[in-house]
């Protein structure tokens, strides 16, 4: 006999996402999102793969206004940097291998940081942090 079990579970989850007009995103049409893979759990591959298919769907949508394009940063990550808000490779995705020392946050989330310019009100900073804690 098989048995399937189903377990519906929900998780805070902070991502882009496609809004009405009016909202002012970044001040750009075309959008790189930097990824750096190193002190990641998960194979770069994997992690690649699963960006990439995210990017692509947010390409294929007509409405978006912005089309992502993503770039491998092969520089050590710059946890600190990212969330003192100096980085110039925005926005990023970046794994912290000293999560809980890093963020006053339970190590069930992921920060996303994200900043407004002073001019025009548009995205000027931003990123994901995912724990890569062991």
């Amino acid at each position: 006999m098989k048995w399937l079990l189903l377990s519906l579970v929900s998780w805070p989850v902070f991502a882009w996402t496609v809004v009405g007009e009016g909202i002012r995103g970044w001040d750009t049409k075309r959008l790189t999102v930097y990824v750096n893979t190193q002190d990641c759990r998960v194979e770069a591959a994997a992690l690649l793969s699963t960006l990439d298919a995210a990017i692509n769907a947010w390409n294929g949508l007509p409405t978006s206004g912005v089309e992502l394009q993503r770039q491998l940063q092969t520089s050590a990550p710059d946890v600190s940097g990212f969330l003192a808000g100096s980085l110039t490779e925005v926005p990023v995705i970046l794994c912290d291998s000293n999560f809980s020392a890093s963020n006053s946050v339970d190590g069930n989330f992921v920060p996303a940081v994200t900043r407004l310019s002073s001019m025009g009100g548009r995205l000027s900073y931003g990123g994901i942090l995912l724990n890569a804690e062991a």
